[in-house]
């Protein structure tokens, strides 16, 4: 069961050496995303703690990421700006990367409630992308970089709402970009801005989201 893996990681990460930061975010990130942060019981949280202020420095990936674990409401900007920094990336097509992901998170996780919710959430996160690179498909896997290899759990929902995952890369996105047209406009209203105003905007996002077969009858107009 997950959770006796990551009883088994926390124990071995507070009692003897450091071992692959990396799997033990893989362990805490999917016992996230099965309720929300809120849901993460207390020791849970408190062994994470300990393990943050034993093991400081070793890897400064895994310090950002576990700050942003035990940081309530923070969208992992820390952790975002050091894999920008190694990645190799400028900060619009990391963007973009961050909203491809929310289109292979509703394709490999259909909304069993309403399923038309999914694919508008999966439509309108594939307008960023192209909105960036018409050359990129909808579902953009990140590139074989170690760096990137950290960027799947930068999502860390309070809730299990399945519409905050589309809302937290938004937002994070929005941080990446700043004021930068046409991103800024339509990330805005993504995280629960104002809508948008400028019609090339959304003409633009739309022309170049019909052209990724990959991912077609999830993000059709």
């Amino acid at each position: 069961m997950l959770d006796q893996d990551l009883a088994r990681a926390l124990d071995a990460w507070l009692s003897s050496a450091p071992a692959d930061g990396l799997a033990l975010a893989h362990l805490v990130t999917r016992r996230i995303r099965r309720a929300g942060r809120s849901d993460v019981p207390a020791p849970v949280l408190d062994a994470l703690a300990g393990i943050a202020g034993r093991h400081r420095g070793r890897d400064p990936f895994l310090d950002d990421y576990l700050d942003a674990v035990l940081t309530p409401h923070e969208l992992a900007l820390p952790l975002l700006g050091r894999i920008l920094e190694h990645s190799g990336l400028d900060a619009e097509h990391l963007a973009a990367l961050l909203l491809a992901d929310v289109v292979r998170h509703e394709t490999r996780h259909p909304d069993p409630v309403d399923p038309a919710a999914g694919r508008r959430r999966a439509r309108r996160a594939a307008r960023v992308v192209w909105t960036v690179d018409m050359s990129l498909d909808a579902d953009q896997a990140p590139p074989a970089a170690p760096a990137l290899a950290w960027l799947e759990h930068t999502v860390l929902p309070t809730s299990a709402r399945r519409d905050e995952y589309l809302v937290v890369r938004a937002r994070q996105a929005h941080h990446l970009v700043g004021t930068r047209p046409p991103l800024a406009d339509l990330l805005g209203r993504l995280a629960g801005g104002p809508a948008v105003t400028d019609p090339a905007v959304t003409d633009l996002a739309a022309r170049r989201a019909r052209r990724s077969a990959p991912v077609r009858e999830v993000v059709a107009a």
